[in-house]
């Protein structure tokens, strides 16, 4: 499921946050983490990214993955606008932790500056010591229906 920040969005759809220009990074957040719209930096995560070997946590550190292959696509079907990225793969994962989320984000000097996008959950799945990949829905990590003409 997409869930997106109110700021991090509000940026995201005035170009503050240009997807296809900066770079963004995806963090993998604990099953114990809560969405809260009104996070508006990622320091309001941070106490919630997973912490396991094989996964460094923290602003700049090698755990947050930057996303390639971004692509903004219309559905003219069902009339939407879909944000695509390519999946990604965070290597032999250690064992302990339970993760219940993806978060989104533009890394900005620190994680006080670095703004949350948008997170996808879904049912909380274990770290176990091999690879964990994440596959995106076909459809794209976000999805927004432009607003009807007036």
């Amino acid at each position: 499921m997409s869930q997106y920040y109110n700021q991090g969005w509000l940026e995201f759809r005035n170009g503050t946050i240009q997807y296809l220009v900066h770079d963004i990074h995806v963090m993998l957040l604990s099953s114990t983490y809560v969405f809260n719209p009104n996070h508006t930096v990622v320091t309001d995560l941070a106490s919630h990214e997973i912490n396991v070997s094989g996964y460094v946590p923290g602003f700049g550190q090698p755990g947050r993955i930057a996303i390639t292959g971004k692509l903004i696509q219309a559905d003219l079907s069902l009339n939407r606008i879909l944000y695509k990225c390519n999946s990604v793969t965070w290597a032999t994962l250690g064992a302990g932790a339970q993760v219940g989320g993806v978060a989104f984000i533009r890394q900005i000097t620190s994680d006080a500056l670095s703004r949350p996008i948008g997170v996808l959950t879904s049912t909380p799945k274990n770290t176990d010591g091999s690879d964990f990949p994440i596959v995106w829905p076909t459809d794209g990590w976000a999805r927004e229906r432009p607003a009807p003409a007036s």
